[in-house]
């Protein structure tokens, strides 16, 4: 497939006290080395870069620096503040990761402008150029990208109108511009690409409107299609048996692929998440399992096969996305090593599988409210009232039907844990999960064929929280028992995930503005701090001239807000589009 190029408006902005013609003859060489495959394949011997999504292809989270630890981090103050771009700050969703590489850092807005910075200082921001593709601002939907890739002398990324980018690292010249979504769809992308030996994986957004969602590669270089795995199979493929309906709803299933996934490169391994079937609470509109939404994909890397899968929620009533970060561990299991796959996920269950197979190893409740399923099956990890093969599964009877329209699932529609990230410490064991505390109550709208219109949102029912307040829960897992280690709730709900340090600390930011920082071990807080606006990204942490920072963006939209209802004190609050970052 010949990549199509497009004629799109974009406009790259040089900053700084220099001539726009001088700035850009300094930098047309980068200052650091080109981020080879050898570098993301050793990233965590650069403890002072982060040099992908999820700081390794394992999806850790990370850091190696231990300059700020728990002796000193209460003296952590805030070192400088970038204002970035934004468009419609009141629903410009800053979820990204910044990456850093020798003292350059890179992020992107939620309309997908990608920004240089130099942060080589240590005492300020230097915006040095930004690459702005030209989303139309009228665009509908939510407003979010979630970072960039960074391979050879380029920076990767998406727009949210659906396109590919490759810009130079240096000067930010914008190299192509592919159109990855069909554009007579309703398909979006907000993915931050992953970047393996010669190739960049992505996935689509959309499923709640109807799409079929997909999982693609591109070449690096050339940015020609190498495969395209569709979530959805279609007639007559493995797991079509489980859409067994007769109006072909596969062809708007959803299952869309909106979270980073993470690479086990000794197995030459994609891992993936899913997202929900569509329409999202009707689910007598697909019987069946609805494979491959919900699901865990390991999935080829030079031809997009499926090597494995779990599927954690078959025939889905409650948009329970399984999108979120799925983490790599070597650990001991029964006396013999074993590498496994840890996700947190949004139906409240923490899992450990086998990487190389799938095979569920064991599970854990970690949200405090959960009425959905009983439980797991020890032995398979499936719900305990799962049927095989049945047209629909109510679990513990709080499926909305047409019969029974209204009902209150916990968790929350939105998890447990979503799309903000877990975190692993090798040094500890533990596996650190945010999740959002309340539950929802669902008004299914029945759904018909031919309901779905291309450009329309139909909604599929009302929902609203059940409870006045949304709190959070910090949970820790050990993962080599399966168990919860420590767990704390927090009365803020958290949308930012974790970061974890070698200095014996996690950290983490809340929509009510604080970031904190906690002892990795007994999640006691030992540092805080309020930004006044809201948290929506994960934090990271880099250094440069032997000092450590943690930084974190700011910036949301009107779901994660929605969050705070219920706490007047906040009701005000106003978001804005911004980088902060801290030191000693």
């Amino acid at each position: 497939m010949q990549p199509q190029r497009t004629a799109r408006r974009r406009v790259v902005r040089y900053f700084g006290s220099v001539s726009i013609a001088a700035l850009a003859a300094v930098m047309v060489t980068p200052a650091a080395a080109d981020v080879t495959y050898e570098r993301l394949l050793n990233a965590d011997a650069e403890p002072q870069n982060w040099l992908t999504n999820h700081g390794n292809y394992s999806a850790h989270r990370h850091s190696g620096l231990d300059m700020i630890n728990r002796d000193n981090v209460g003296g952590l103050r805030l070192a400088y503040a970038v204002a970035v771009s934004g468009v419609e700050t009141g629903n410009n969703s800053m979820q990204g990761t910044p990456l850093v590489d020798d003292g350059a850092m890179y992020i992107t807005d939620g309309w997908g402008v990608v920004t240089r910075i130099d942060v080589s200082s240590g005492d300020r921001g230097l915006i040095q150029w930004e690459m702005n593709p030209g989303v139309d601002p009228s665009e509908p939907g939510i407003r979010a990208n979630r970072g960039v890739a960074l391979f050879g002398d380029n920076v990767y990324s998406v727009s949210f109108d659906g396109r590919l980018l490759q810009t130079a690292a240096a000067t930010g010249e914008l190299l192509y511009d592919i159109q990855a979504t069909s554009p007579d769809s309703v398909e979006y992308l907000t993915v931050a690409p992953l970047a393996l030996e010669d190739k960049l994986v992505i996935g689509v957004s959309g499923a709640d409107s109807g799409i079929r969602g997909w999982i693609d590669a591109y070449d690096t270089e050339t940015g020609e299609q190498a495969w395209r795995r569709w979530i959805i199979p279609a007639p007559g493929e493995p797991g079509s048996e489980t859409w067994k309906d007769d109006w072909n709803a596969w062809q708007t299933g959803g299952g869309s692929g909106w979270v980073t996934g993470s690479y086990d490169p000794d197995n030459n391994i994609v891992i993936w998440g899913t997202g929900n079937p569509a329409p999202d609470f009707d689910a007598s509109y697909r019987p069946g399992d609805n494979l491959y939404t919900n699901s865990a994909l390991g999935l080829d890397g030079d031809t997009g096969e499926i090597v494995w899968y779990f599927q954690y929620t078959p025939n889905d009533s409650w948009d329970y996305d399984e999108v979120g970060v799925h983490t790599l561990i070597d650990l001991e299991v029964d006396g013999q090593m074993r590498r496994v796959v840890a996700h947190s996920a949004r139906n409240g269950f923490y899992y450990t599988l086998d990487a190389g197979t799938g095979e569920f190893v064991n599970g854990v409740q970690y949200v405090l409210a959960l009425n959905w399923t009983a439980g797991l099956d020890p032995k398979t990890g499936m719900p305990v009232e799962y049927v095989e093969n049945a047209d629909f599964q109510p679990y513990a009877g709080v499926a909305p039907t047409h019969d029974n329209p209204v009902v209150e699932a916990c968790p929350t529609i939105g998890g447990g844990n979503n799309y903000f990230p877990s975190a692993y410490n090798p040094a500890t064991g533990l596996y650190y999960i945010v999740g959002t505390e309340n539950c929802s109550r669902i008004d299914q709208i029945p759904f018909n064929p031919g309901d779905w219109v291309v450009g329309d949102d139909p909604g599929f029912g009302a929902i609203t929280p059940v409870n006045a307040q949304t709190n959070a829960t910090l949970t820790a897992v050990d993962v080599a028992t399966g168990t919860i280690a420590t767990q704390i709730v927090e009365p803020y709900a958290n949308y930012s995930g974790i970061l974890s340090t070698a200095g014996g600390l996690i950290f983490s930011g809340y929509l009510d503005g604080s970031v904190k920082a906690y002892n990795d071990e007994t999640l006691e807080e030992l540092w805080s701090v309020n930004l006044g606006t809201p948290l929506n990204a994960p934090p990271m942490s880099f250094a440069v001239n032997g000092d450590q920072y943690v930084a974190i963006l700011a910036g949301v939209g009107f779901i994660a807000r929605g969050n705070l209802v219920g706490h007047p004190e906040v009701q005000n609050i106003r978001t804005t589009s911004m980088l902060f970052v801290f030191g000693l």
